[in-house]
């Protein structure tokens, strides 16, 4: 599939500029759903050729890679995102979010848990902690957010970074929008308590 994309693609041909429209990328994708790591190398194919991705071709690669279970990948092609917005590229996350709460949701709902997983992920990676927490608590309202493990993985990174009080709020928060906290969870709490000093507090609220 990709032989025949580069073939054709320097034949100048219409066929090739009707392939390059974000229908054909979708249908070329959509084809290649079954071969993940040909579809993701066809996705940055594409955009080294200059081709500008928008909402729905990101869209459909990341239902791809949430599929097949390509979590790493997933975060990184969403790290890519986030910095491209940053950058002023015409791609929004939210609107990214929006369409993926839309049009995964109604597919796969375990899928959407990874993609939101992911792109929390990718915001803490990236240090912007303010943005993971409005994500995080969006979609968790929805009833579409994220599996403990991520915010196990939002509060830790929290306390790493010395944001402890906002680290302890946001665990109040998910019990009370009745997420149930693991073993870990509560280790990151008692963690964080200690670092403030309260260790009998920490003990008390859990």
């Amino acid at each position: 599939m990709q032989t025949q994309f580069s073939d054709e693609s320097d034949s100048g041909t219409e066929n090739n500029s009707v392939e390059l429209s974000s229908n054909g990328v979708i249908e070329i994708l959509n084809n290649l759903k079954k071969e993940p790591i040909s579809a993701l190398s066809f996705f940055y194919q594409l955009k080294e050729r200059g081709f500008l991705h928008n909402v729905w071709t990101y869209m459909e690669i990341i239902k791809i890679l949430c599929y097949w279970g390509m979590n790493k990948k997933l975060v990184c092609l969403l790290s890519e995102v986030i910095k491209l917005e940053n950058e002023h590229f015409s791609i929004q996350v939210m609107d990214l979010l929006e369409a993926m709460v839309k049009g995964i949701k109604s597919e796969d709902i375990s899928s959407l848990g990874r993609a939101i997983d992911a792109l929390i992920k990718a915001y803490v990676s990236s240090g912007m902690f303010d943005e993971a927490i409005d994500i995080l608590f969006k979609t968790k309202r929805c009833g579409v957010g994220p599996c403990l493990l991520s915010c196990n993985f939002l509060i830790n990174r929290l306390v790493e970074h010395e944001k402890v009080d906002l680290a302890v709020e946001i665990y109040k928060q998910l019990k009370w929008l009745g997420q149930s906290p693991n073993v870990y969870t509560y280790g990151i709490v008692i963690k964080a308590y200690c670092r403030k000093g309260s260790f009998e507090e920490g003990c008390s609220c859990l």
